[in-house]
């Protein structure tokens, strides 16, 4: 996470209520998505991340995903926006980084879900 560019106070809800509608609507999503745990490790990525990264290269090993974050989370915000920088590379060597927009709601477990807008105007290329 690059940083953060909004707090929401009032509208926690955004994905759902519940953890389970969090996933639930995420994993339906057309937008990438991922969750990450209360020490930032990602354990869930949907369809459209995976398609994402793997640009439709089959993962020989599985999708490795990691979360670094440069900025503190909002303390007392049940959602923020950010800016994330997402990088990968294929396993042909091909390298691409692309800074993205992300809207991340407050799980109840105390992670995060994250839903990444990539195809917004502000998304820059490097």
């Amino acid at each position: 996470m690059e940083c953060v560019t909004d707090t929401f106070i009032n509208d926690g809800v955004g994905l759902g209520f519940s953890d389970a509608e969090k996933i639930n609507n995420l994993e339906m999503d057309t937008c990438p998505g991922f969750v990450s745990d209360g020490s930032n490790k990602v354990v869930w990525v949907n369809e459209a991340y995976r398609k994402m990264m793997t640009e439709g290269e089959v993962a020989e090993n599985g999708l490795m995903v990691w979360l670094v974050v440069k900025e503190k989370f909002p303390h007392f915000s049940p959602a923020f926006a950010c800016r994330l920088r997402v990088i990968q590379q294929t396993k042909h060597g091909h390298k691409w980084n692309r800074i993205v927009s992300c809207d991340v709601w407050r799980m109840e477990f105390s992670g995060f879900a994250w839903k990444l807008d990539v195809n917004t105007a502000l998304s820059l290329g490097i």
